[in-house]
């Protein structure tokens, strides 16, 4: 079936509260502003370094020397950290015979801006669906190198493993809460004036729930989810998820919210698909 096309005025008049890190937020906003929306952009959360500069050069040369059957990452965040090491070292990112893998569209568009590739997207983009391409295909005894968020879930490495593969996951950075946004954030909140506010990770979703108390969710303000695992972190929190995106990318969301509300849905109405 051939979805509705979506009019370029779809969000015309919404305001929109992205949530994104501050340098993750300008794309994103830029496909709501396309659709007419009025962004506000606070971040909730910053990026801090987990391993040592000197940990993560050492683990880009041996991917060089071929140490690794395969590389995934699992974020853009990932990606930046692992290319800046690799020009630390004088790498040439993608001289290697590994292969790589990406959890999704951005990800993978990140490593090749950088001059690497993405061997393997899975079509949906979340830890199950790359865990089980991968087990698919076969990992058994297979080196694989898995740099990550801090606070990331096991279940990736968990399943490579399980299935017989030798899995060496490498911490590279954690979010903390972007503090100093708290009043801003909470001040948006109270005016009253938003239509969504949109999380595309789990960490945007529990940092926002921490900077917003004591402050209940919005009234009549719909909450819009990149795709099923950061609706179910969202509804943990207690929030209602009104839209989760189908394709879950930032312009994948932007396109769930003008169908939400062209077609004149409210909250507690979800839309978009994905699942969740």
């Amino acid at each position: 079936m051939t979805p509705t096309p979506i009019s370029p005025a779809a969000l015309r008049g919404r305001r929109i509260l992205v949530t994104r890190p501050r340098h993750q937020a300008p794309e994103f906003a830029r496909a709501l502003e396309a659709l007419g929306a009025e962004v506000e952009a606070v971040a909730v959360m910053n990026l801090a370094r987990v391993a040592p500069p000197a940990a993560v050069v050492e683990a880009v040369r041996r991917y060089a020397r071929g140490e690794f059957d395969q590389v995934v990452f699992t974020s853009v965040n990932a990606v930046s950290l692992v290319v800046e090491a690799a020009r630390q070292a004088g790498v040439a990112l993608g001289s290697a015979p590994t292969r790589t893998v990406a959890i999704g569209p951005a990800t993978a568009h990140a490593l090749v801006a950088a001059g690497w590739r993405a061997d393997r997207v899975p079509g949906v983009y979340v830890a199950e669906a790359v865990a089980e391409q991968m087990v698919g295909e076969g990992v058994r005894d297979q080196r694989i190198w898995l740099p990550r968020a801090a606070e990331a879930r096991p279940l990736l490495a968990d399943r490579l493993r399980a299935a017989g593969a030798k899995v060496e996951v490498l911490a590279l950075y954690r979010t903390a809460a972007a503090l100093g946004e708290r009043g801003r954030l909470q001040g948006l909140l109270r005016g009253g004036a938003l239509d969504a506010i949109t999380f595309t990770s789990s960490s945007t979703v529990r940092h926002f729930d921490a900077m917003r108390r004591p402050l209940p969710w919005p009234q009549d303000v719909a909450a819009a989810c990149i795709g099923p695992v950061t609706a179910g972190t969202a509804r943990e929190c207690g929030f209602p998820v009104d839209i989760i995106a189908a394709e879950h990318t930032g312009a994948g969301l932007a396109r769930a919210l003008a169908r939400h509300f062209a077609a004149g849905a409210h909250p507690g109405a979800a839309v978009g698909g994905g699942g969740g």
